[in-house]
């Protein structure tokens, strides 16, 4: 009963997970219309696998609403550990690899198991079975500092990527895209002029502004945006 109940917990938090990138693919496709942009650009399953380790094919059908089956029954089922324990276990193996062979040196080579090692503190022989198992049944993982040091290395540092939820891999990703859709990207001022009708023409002219003018004018738009917003709200 022990492994049901956790595995139910596991399942719980992937439909949180779930109900929160479906908000979020909806708030992209809002924002996307708005801007003019394609969300396609965005929610491209493609790339999003390559930023993740989530398979394309996995990420397609997440973004679409629809469940996924992270890992086969048999081999959540193999291993001596209850089901969640066993999926964080696959995780970490299948992601260890991934993040080899993807993530690689400036000069396109792999990194090496001896780099590897040297870099986290653990032995050669330790690394070498971290990124070389295939057996299902008895995953070795890294205690959670070598994992902090693996990802630091890989520079996927600071979130997770071994460990978390497909869903939450996924939302991780998308959310920085929101922020620059909502702020209208990185120029502050292009969020207040997506609201106004002739765009290049304001761009244009606030670009001559000097630095102190150009936070008056900020101001000025964003109290008439606020204002425009009230007006139809009424």
């Amino acid at each position: 009963m022990r492994g049901a109940g956790q595995g139910q917990g596991q399942a719980d938090g992937r439909e949180a997970d779930a109900a929160e990138l479906a908000g979020l693919v909806a708030r992209i496709e809002e924002l996307a219309a708005r801007a003019e942009v394609d969300p396609s650009s965005i929610l491209d399953a493609a790339a999003l696998s390559a930023a993740t380790a989530v398979p394309p094919e996995q990420v397609r059908r997440l973004l679409a609403g629809r469940r996924v089956a992270e890992w086969p029954r048999e081999w959540l089922a193999a291993g001596e550990d209850d089901p969640q324990e066993q999926a964080i276990k696959l995780r970490v193996m299948y992601r260890l690899k991934w993040l080899r062979e993807n993530r690689r040196k400036d000069n396109g080579d792999p990194h090496g198991i001896e780099e590897i090692a040297a870099a986290v503190g653990l032995s050669r022989q330790r690394i070498s079975s971290l990124f070389h198992q295939v057996d299902h049944t008895k995953i070795q993982i890294p205690n959670l500092l070598h994992a902090l040091a693996l990802e630091d290395l890989f520079k996927v540092g600071g979130s997770g990527f071994l460990t978390r939820t497909p869903e939450r891999a996924l939302i991780d990703a998308l959310e920085p895209r929101v922020k620059e859709l909502e702020s209208g990207g990185a120029d502050p001022l292009a969020a207040r002029l997506q609201f106004l009708g002739d765009r290049p023409f304001a761009l244009r002219s606030m670009a001559k502004l000097s630095d102190e003018n150009l936070r008056t004018a900020l101001a000025v738009l964003d109290a008439f945006v606020a204002q425009v917003l009230k007006d139809e709200e009424e």
